[in-house]
């Protein structure tokens, strides 16, 4: 299984942005803003994509919900009306936001809106595992940050750069599961990430160094407002049937034999503020 990362070019994307209509100019953005990448212009509040590092946590203050954030939606949607194979990893924390009384109905919820299969990040994560066992056993770096955090990714490359070095030249369990369902079912199937975190849609969109791995972005809360519109009472299953081809044991193997490295570069933001 290939997932080598080639250095390309970072891709600048709106994942936030603001409707002008509903902006107040009460500013609580600008002042909650950690890494100060809101700006004004004629009043209204502004994202600095380059300086912005995607965390939410201007969509969570504001007063007037004058957020947005690009949502993939409609492109999934899209893919399920074409019958396109459309392969949805879900994200572990599913378990503690999502309502059910049995994991099996979050399944076959997901199934009844058309997904071809749902499989766990999970097994994206067993992969990443073994990378960062491979780091330690080398024993080349000796001190190494990890993080499946984007935010976390962004924060450090653009603003710590000098701190890059120190980084687990590892991609996110989201990106190495996306590869690796690519390899099972080809390169034509599509592949949804479905969890609680906008900053991923910046990481598997806008970033060019892992393009391709994941087709789309759904967050947990779009995906608790589409099941009432499709489904009026998810089937109750009782058992598991998220599916496991083959054991951890094998997915490793095959990590093994191919490359997980995410070159990591620095991307340094200049402002007033430094």
């Amino acid at each position: 299984m290939c997932v080598k990362i080639y250095n390309r070019r970072f891709c600048k994307m709106k994942v936030i942005d603001f409707k002008d209509a509903k902006c107040r100019h009460c500013y609580k953005c600008v002042r909650n803003c950690a890494v100060k990448a809101i700006s004004l212009k004629d009043e209204q509040a502004r994202i600095m994509v380059d300086h912005c590092i995607n965390c939410g946590r201007c969509l969570e203050v504001c007063p007037q919900n004058a957020k947005t954030f690009a949502s993939d939606l409609e492109r999934v949607k899209g893919y399920l009306r074409q019958h396109l194979k459309t392969v949805i990893s879900i994200a572990p924390s599913y378990a503690g936001v999502l309502e059910f009384d049995t994991p099996g109905q979050v399944v076959d919820a997901l199934q009844k809106l058309g997904f071809y299969e749902v499989r766990e990040t999970a097994e994206g994560a067993a992969l990443v595992t073994n990378e960062y066992k491979k780091l330690v056993r080398e024993n080349k770096m000796p001190n190494i940050i990890t993080t499946c955090c984007p935010s976390v990714n962004d924060l450090i490359e653009k603003y710590y750069p000098d701190c890059t070095k120190l980084m687990a030249p590892v991609v996110s369990p989201m990106i190495a599961h996306g590869r690796y369902i690519k390899k099972l079912y080809g390169p034509d199937v599509k592949v949804v990430f479905l969890g609680p975190c906008i900053a991923k849609k910046q990481e598997a969109i806008g970033d060019e160094r892992v393009e391709g791995a994941i087709n789309a972005i759904l967050t947990f809360e779009e995906l608790a407002d589409w099941l009432p519109e499709s489904i009026s009472t998810p089937a109750r299953i009782s058992r598991w049937v998220i599916p496991t081809q083959r054991s951890t044991a094998s997915i490793r193997s095959a990590a093994a034999s191919s490359s997980l490295s995410s070159p990591r570069r620095k991307r340094t933001v200049t402002t007033r503020y430094s």
